[in-house]
């Protein structure tokens, strides 16, 4: 969580480069080096058969890293941070279905209640960012 708040914070500075790409980019590659460093400590360094796992990976770059991560930085350039935050953690609401209907796994029964806290979180949090957003500047001066 402390990881995300800085890309949060990151991402928020950054809001008004002509494209996220310039942040994104430098980011993942970041990322893959700090992941490639901690694979031995991680990992038994079994083989790798690359003919199943490379479409595997090539997926998880493009869905999740690609396109969540645009998504959410470009979500910052419209919503505070903490909307963002908050309606990140519902991440888990879509994995659940993907995996209920792909791999045929059901979920726990905590699922449900959990999936509808972090939706009413989610929608709380976009309704008063709305809200706050109407608030007349000429209230705020003291």
């Amino acid at each position: 969580m402390l990881l995300f708040a800085l890309y949060l914070t990151l991402g928020r500075k950054f809001r008004h480069h002509p494209t996220v790409w310039l942040y994104v980019t430098p980011m993942d590659a970041f990322s893959a080096l700090a992941s490639l460093a901690f694979t031995p400590l991680l990992t038994d360094w079994s083989p790798i058969d690359w003919r199943v796992e490379a479409p595997l990976v090539l997926l998880l770059a493009i869905v999740p890293t690609v396109l969540g991560h645009s998504l959410t930085l470009a979500a910052l350039r419209y919503m505070r941070g903490q909307v963002v935050s908050v309606v990140n953690m519902g991440q888990f609401f879509p994995a659940g279905v993907i995996a209920w209907f792909l791999l045929e796994e059901t979920p726990q029964i905590s699922f449900y209640p959990d999936a509808l806290l972090i939706l009413l979180a989610g929608y709380i949090a976009i309704m008063s960012d709305k809200e706050a957003s109407k608030v007349d500047p000429s209230l705020l001066d003291v």
